[in-house]
């Protein structure tokens, strides 16, 4: 009895052990994630204003078109890694959370 008692609190000590390690490197994927998302706005920025400085317009029209376009290329991929992210980090949090308990 007593040696069944022991192997199920090693058991639960090496999940708990388990469950702060898998926590801790879901914190971390989740900052990776948030600087990927940043840059991916970033990069959409940058594409809308090559694409309007190489159409060959006047610079009020290059700016509105720079502007729009990094607006909409950058909320549009914002929000597309957005919901991807959630779907992939709340699939694994809940996998986490099951092994905790």
């Amino acid at each position: 009895m007593k040696k069944k008692r022991y192997i199920m609190a090693k058991t639960k000590r090496a999940k708990t052990k388990e469950y702060l390690l898998q926590s801790y490197l879901l914190e971390h994927q989740e900052f990776s994630m948030s600087f990927k998302i940043l840059l991916t706005a970033l990069v959409t920025g940058v594409f809308a204003v090559i694409i309007s400085i190489l159409t060959k317009s006047t610079i009020e029209f290059r700016l509105f078109s720079a502007l729009s376009l990094g607006l909409f290329f950058g909320f549009v991929g914002v929000g597309f890694v957005m919901f991807l992210y959630n779907r992939k980090f709340n699939n694994i949090r809940s996998k986490i959370e099951s092994l905790g308990d």
